[in-house]
């Protein structure tokens, strides 16, 4: 009985060092299968967007169009003043979408007597608006701004108009005043709409 016991223990011990020197094979990592299981756990929590989401969105298209801003100085070489105000309609826009973005105001400075226009941001160093102004761009053409309206100041005829736009959501009220050889348009900004307005020949604030 003592010998069989023995031989059991001796058994058990081989089989023990054979599991030891013989290790499992490691799982096989299948990528496809990994992805789509990925792949459905994001489809199960995107049910929807969310209102922050799309708000994210719409800032980030302002965005893209605020950085085409440059590009639009090739409007004015068109010479008409239905071009130019599209691009005021476009600019305004973004300008408003970007400063609550980003949480900073944003300033579009109009060069009456020098016939040119820029744009700089309160997060701006001294040196960047500097930058910014030498890099104006001009208005080409027989495009010319007349002049700019404000409620309160009346119309500035002369020099750097500024129109500010707040990181709040809103921006100054103002008309903006153009004109070509054969056409004549007022572009109002609101203070708290996204979109400007254009109305044919010149206008002003009542009162």
């Amino acid at each position: 009985m003592r010998e069989g016991k023995a031989k059991t223990k001796t058994s058990t011990a081989g089989k023990s060092n054979d599991a030891v020197q013989s290790p499992r094979p490691a799982p096989v990592l299948r990528i496809p299968q990994m992805i789509e299981n990925t792949r459905a756990k994001l489809f199960a929590r995107q049910k929807g967007y969310t209102l922050f989401e799309l708000i994210v969105v719409i800032s980030l298209l302002g965005i893209v169009m605020f950085l085409s801003v440059p590009r639009f100085q090739d409007i004015f070489l068109s010479e008409s003043a239905d071009n130019t105000a599209r691009w005021f309609i476009t600019t305004i826009r973004a300008l408003k979408e970007k400063a609550v973005l980003d949480q900073t105001d944003y300033t579009l400075h109009l060069d009456i007597d020098g016939g040119a226009f820029w744009v700089t941001s309160a997060a701006m160093t001294e040196q960047e608006i500097g930058i910014a102004m030498q890099n104006k761009n001009p208005f080409q053409g027989d495009i010319k701004i007349v002049d700019v309206e404000f409620p309160s100041a009346g119309r500035l005829a002369h020099g750097v108009i500024d129109i500010v736009f707040h990181k709040e959501g809103f921006s100054d009220k103002a008309l903006v005043h153009m004109e070509s050889d054969d056409d004549r348009k007022s572009i109002l900004i609101e203070s708290f709409l996204t979109r400007a307005s254009v109305y044919p020949g010149f206008v002003g604030f009542e009162g």
